[in-house]
């Protein structure tokens, strides 16, 4: 159903992007697509884990998984 790892086929682009802000280091993150959707693959994957990967739901648990990344993401408290 859902892969604890992915490899990804080309290293990710990051922007330079200068200064120590917090949001300097969410640019960078958000050029990172494969860290973001490794992310939201772990989060779809605990919610899962926590309903006992019952049958129907992945797409509801994607889709719940990605609004905590991009609100983590968003609020700077991301921590991966």
């Amino acid at each position: 159903m859902f892969s604890t790892s992915v490899t990804p086929i080309h290293e990710p682009t990051v922007l330079p992007v200068t200064g120590h802000s917090r949001y300097s280091l969410i640019a960078q993150l958000i050029v990172q697509r494969n860290v973001r959707h490794e992310q939201i693959e772990l989060a779809a994957y605990f919610r899962a884990q926590r309903r006992g990967f019952g049958p129907g739901r992945e797409l509801e648990d994607w889709l719940a998984g990605e609004a905590e990344v991009d609100t983590a993401i968003t609020l700077g408290v991301y921590c991966g």
